[in-house]
């Protein structure tokens, strides 16, 4: 239960990049994704049984506050290669984010060349920026845009060059999101969380759960979803995730499968909750515990240094009490 709690405080403190990394770890979802999103000449050729999650992470520690990254392998034509996406969850546009998306993919050829030993060429990596924000991506999909080359002869000859898939989520109509229930509630939840629509769009987002088709084995995707659309919305407004939390639970009543699957989820709250509170209580007695204990030392070396006839001034810088604070210590425990 431990590792339970210490995720949902995860899913609280950064719920955009819990929602992303959970969803898209998901190899249902990201081959979903994958095919529905990814163009289709390139999806033709890929073998989707290779699909398979790779467990690196190449995002720097000083980049995660505001970066994720999930990556797969896939056959393309027969060929091992790098499906990368980058997850970019900052309050502000970075119009440098292609350099991380290229710091990041020379690192997984870096990492590809220590594994696999003899390669005469480097795999082929696919990009993909994941972006989520309030307002549409600005600074297009191709990195030579962020290299000052003007006024410099056939400099396009000489500096490195690629594109990269944005999934521009807050330019991307509702109609357009497609693929299974569960890639339809993640891309939904994605796009609207951070508009002031959602308390008005979260009713029909939570209606597609009804469609799931076994909901008792898609426990842990609905538990991800509802905490996310729980904590994720705006902290700073109460009011709004209370209105957002009694829509949620207006439309889980709706339907009585839900209303079991969600139920459950409930309850294992409480008990996630009770032992929570067991725990601190069990914290906070050791705490005393510890704190009485030293009280009860000190005495004890103060009434000690007592009997021997030091001066408080000794016992003071010994024990750290003084004797009006002895006299009260001993009153304390006395009674």
């Amino acid at each position: 239960m431990k590792g339970k709690n210490e995720k949902n405080s995860r899913d609280i403190n950064n719920p955009h990049d819990t929602f992303f990394i959970e969803n898209m770890r998901r190899k249902e979802t990201a081959a979903d994704i994958i095919k529905n999103y990814l163009p289709k000449n390139i999806v033709k050729q890929m073998d989707m049984k290779t699909l398979q999650p790779a467990h690196e992470k190449f995002t720097d520690k000083e980049f995660k506050k505001h970066y994720s990254d999930v990556i797969y392998t896939v056959d393309i034509s027969g060929h091992m290669s790098y499906i990368y996406i980058l997850f970019e969850h900052k309050s502000y546009q970075d119009r440098f984010v292609s350099l991380q998306i290229l710091r990041n993919m020379v690192k997984i050829w870096e990492n590809h060349i220590k594994r696999v030993k003899g390669i005469k060429k480097l795999p082929f990596i696919f990009p993909v920026l994941f972006y989520q924000g309030k307002k549409g991506w600005k600074f297009g999909n191709n990195f030579c845009n962020i290299i000052d080359t003007d006024g410099i002869p056939e400099a396009e000859r000489y500096i490195p060059d690629f594109m990269y898939q944005v999934f521009d989520l807050p330019n991307m109509p509702d109609y357009q999101i497609t693929g299974d229930i569960t890639t339809q509630v993640f891309m939904l939840t994605m796009k609207h969380i951070f508009r002031e629509d959602f308390p008005d769009r979260v009713k029909d987002i939570v209606r597609l759960f009804h469609y799931l088709k076994d909901p008792n084995n898609l426990r842990d995707f609905i538990e991800i979803s509802l905490r996310y659309m729980s904590y994720g919305y705006d902290k700073e407004s109460e009011e709004r995730q209370e209105e957002i939390n009694k829509k949620i639970g207006e439309v889980i009543k709706e339907g009585a499968n839900m209303s079991t699957v969600i139920d459950n989820w409930i309850e294992e709250g409480k008990e996630e909750g009770k032992e929570e509170g067991i725990k601190k209580g069990k914290e906070e007695g050791i705490k005393k515990g510890k704190e009485e204990g030293i009280r009860k030392e000190k005495i004890e070396t103060a009434e000690k240094m007592l009997s021997e006839e030091f001066s408080w001034d000794t016992i003071t810088r010994i024990t750290g009490i003084s004797e009006p604070e002895y006299k009260k210590l001993k009153d304390t425990l006395n009674t």
